[in-house]
């Protein structure tokens, strides 16, 4: 009987609790900058780099399906990467381009905690944890000489600010500023003798990301 009441208790509470939120659909387009952080070429014959990773531009596709209660919002997000190139020289070999691709996606829960500021208008603070799918692959010098595509699971995090304008009662958009830091993104080992070499780091973003969300 305990456990009865105990479990109706719960079951009243989450019901409570659901008839002061509101659930909703986002979908959202990432205009941000990629790093290769921590970056490190394995590879015994360089002895230092000669110019570092660029930074490119990366467009990314989410939706999000979300539910707010009254100041705080928690949702469930589906982010699709593009591909990131990177590109590095090392010495002895400084006309041997060191070419790194990196897709992510990845999947986190995000909480915001909002401040209504009037006028329609709620700026927001966030941040979110999750898991991200990182497949890198890479390529060395004018003939492209491959290492070995590798996809790998790391865990995700990150963190937001931005603000909401409402369009109406059930609409709305927002724009903010994220970092995420999606995890480890190495490729495999090179494909060509001696075939000891690898490329190793972690992959981050940041940027801005605009969206849209739709009441349901």
């Amino acid at each position: 009987m305990r456990y009865l009441l105990t479990t109706l208790a719960a079951l009243s509470a989450l019901s409570v609790s659901s008839a002061f939120a509101e659930d909703y659909l986002s979908i959202g387009f990432e205009a941000t900058k990629a790093n290769y952080s921590n970056y490190e070429f394995v590879n015994p014959r360089i002895t230092g780099i000669v110019q570092d990773n660029n930074k490119p531009s990366v467009n990314n596709l989410n939706i999000a399906y979300g539910r707010t209660y009254t100041d705080f919002r928690g949702e469930l997000e589906l982010s699709l990467g593009q591909k990131a190139t990177f590109t590095s020289y090392h010495s002895p070999f400084n006309t041997f381009a060191q070419i790194k691709e990196v897709t992510s996606h990845r999947l986190m829960a995000n909480a915001f905690k909002d401040f209504d500021a009037g006028n329609n208008i709620v700026p927001f603070l966030g941040a979110g944890l999750g898991l991200a799918y990182n497949t890198a692959e890479g390529f060395q010098g004018a003939t492209r000489n491959p290492f070995a595509k590798k996809s790998t699971t790391s865990i995700a995090y990150g963190v937001s600010a931005g603000a909401k304008y409402n369009l109406d009662k059930s609409s709305g958009l927002t724009f903010s500023y994220q970092y995420i830091n999606a995890g480890k993104a190495n490729t495999g080992i090179s494909q060509f003798a001696p075939n000891d070499e690898q490329y190793k780091g972690n992959y981050v973003t940041s940027g801005f990301k605009f969206a849209y969300t739709k009441s349901l």
